[in-house]
C-alpha cells in the first residue's frame, strides 16, 4: 500500500548474514525443497494486489557484528524489535540456542552455512535452465509427453512438474504428483485442486475449483 501510495520502486529491508543463515536451518527444520534451501534472495519480486512490490535486501553478505560495529562508530540508531528474544518463535530458539552452541563448536559455522546456501542457488539455477529446455520438448499445447519425461533425471522430472503446475507445492506434493503420473494409467484422476487425465502417453493436468459451501 506505502509503495503504491508514494510511486516506490522497490522496499530495502537490513536482513544480514546472520539472518541468512537461520533462514536455512527454519527451513531445514520445517522441512523444504531445494528452493528453500537457497534462502533469502538479493532482490524477490512480491505479487500483491497492490502491484508488483520488489523487497531488495542489500546487506546478506554482511554479519550482525560488522552492522553493529558501524552503527555505533557512525552514530546511527537502530530498532531491534523486543520479540526477537522471545524463544517460544522457532526462528529466535536457533537464534538464541541453536547456532550459538554450533559455532562454539565451529566458529566457521556461519561462513559455512553460507556457501552451502551459494552453491545450492548455482546448482539450482542449472536445473531451472535445463528443465525449461526440457519442457519444450516434452509439451504439446497443454499435454505433455510422459514417456519422454520418465526418461529425465528425477531432479528435471520434479521441477518441470513444480513449473507446469504453476505454484509453490511442497516436496511432499510434488512427490505425490509425481507418483501418479510414474503410476497412472489412461483415465482421469484428481488431487485436491488438480485433476489428471492420461490418454495413451498424454498427461493434461488441469486446476478444477473448489465448489463454494452454500449450506
Amino acid at each position: 500500500q506505502l509503495m503504491k501510495k508514494t510511486g516506490a520502486q522497490g522496499v530495502f529491508t537490513a536482513h544480514h548474514a546472520d539472518d541468512q543463515a537461520e533462514t536455512l536451518l527454519l527451513n531445514l527444520v520445517r522441512g523444504c525443497g531445494l528452493k528453500g534451501l537457497q534462502g533469502m534472495q538479493t532482490i524477490t519480486k512480491l505479487h500483491t494486489k497492490y502491484g508488483t512490490c520488489r523487497v531488495i535486501r542489500p546487506l546478506l553478505t554482511t554479519n550482525k557484528k560488522e552492522l553493529q560495529k558501524y552503527c555505533t562508530a557512525a552514530k546511527i540508531t537502530f530498532h531491534e524489535d523486543y520479540t526477537n528474544h522471545n524463544i517460544d518463535f522457532l526462528r529466535n530458539f536457533l537464534r538464541h540456542e541453536i547456532l550459538p552452541r554450533l559455532t562454539q563448536k565451529n566458529p566457521h559455522t556461519m561462513e559455512h552455512l553460507a556457501q552451502t546456501q551459494e552453491l545450492i542457488t548455482e546448482a539450482l539455477v542449472y536445473i531451472n535452465e535445463e528443465a525449461i529446455k526440457k519442457m519444450k520438448k516434452i509439451r504439446n499445447e497443454k499435454k505433455f509427453d510422459s514417456d519422454v519425461f520418465q526418461k529425465l533425471p528425477l531432479i528435471l522430472q520434479k521441477t518441470i512438474l513444480a513449473k507446469l503446475l504453476h505454484e509453490n507445492l511442497s516436496y511432499g506434493r510434488i512427490t505425490e504428483c509425481h507418483r501418479f503420473i510414474k503410476e497412472s494409467k489412461n483415465g482421469t484422476k484428481k488431487m485436491n485442486t488438480l485433476e489428471f487425465h492420461k490418454k495413451g502417453k498424454y498427461i493434461t493436468i488441469t486446476r478444477v475449483e473448489k465448489k463454494k459451501n452454500l449450506g
